[in-house]
């Protein structure tokens, strides 16, 4: 039993009751661009070392899309999607026995 199995359920009655708009579903490959865009937006807004390194959109794209083709292979990842079909929310956990390995730049440090 993985942290998605037993965090959906509970997610989509909270969505249902607070925001009927909004469903929850498990983060599939369809979802990768938005969650890309939206992890990398709101890390490179809102991480003090991020502002502080001065790294911008380009420099962190290439860890979060890494990041979730792993959580997306282990099922970990759980998105909140509007009545159109968009991305509004992204809910990553990292398996600590399978920990992700970055290839790139930020890997390097």
């Amino acid at each position: 039993m993985n942290t998605t199995s037993w965090i959906l359920p509970i997610l989509t009655l909270l969505m249902k009751v607070r925001n009927p708009g909004v469903r929850v579903r498990p983060l599939q490959p369809i979802h990768k661009p938005e969650a890309l865009e939206l992890l990398s937006q709101e890390f490179c807004t809102r991480e003090p070392l991020c502002r502080t390194l001065g790294l911008a959109l380009g420099d962190i794209r290439p860890f979060f899309s890494q990041l979730l083709d792993q959580v997306i292979d282990q099922g970990l990842g759980v998105v909140a999607v509007g009545r159109q079909g968009q991305v509004l929310g992204v809910l990553t956990n990292e398996d600590h026995f399978d920990r992700m390995e970055p290839i790139g730049v930020l890997a390097e440090g």
